[in-house]
């Protein structure tokens, strides 16, 4: 399942204007395919991120980036740094 985030009118704007800026290109292999996906390359700033933390993939690129980092699942590293922003806000 898409994150909630991924649904919002914002990151739609975002993803679509990363895509047009490769031309609706992969930026793996070059090909140009109907679907494009638009990859994390990193979390800590998943909802705020910028530009240069995204990349345009083909779907074989996509399946092929996630097969690298099996044990990394988005979800769980999002709820740990919701947990760790939680309790770097915390005084003890």
């Amino acid at each position: 399942k898409r994150g909630l985030y991924e649904q919002q009118p914002e990151w739609k704007k975002r993803r679509e204007i990363k895509i047009k800026s490769t031309a609706y290109t992969c930026e793996k292999c070059g090909s140009k395919p109907k679907i494009l996906h638009v990859h994390h390359l990193r979390y800590d700033r998943y909802g705020n991120e910028d530009f240069d933390d995204l990349q345009v993939l083909c779907q074989n690129c996509h399946i092929k980036e996630h097969k690298k980092y099996p044990c990394l699942d988005r979800m769980h590293v999002i709820q740990e740094i919701k947990l760790n922003e939680y309790f770097s806000g915390l005084s003890f």
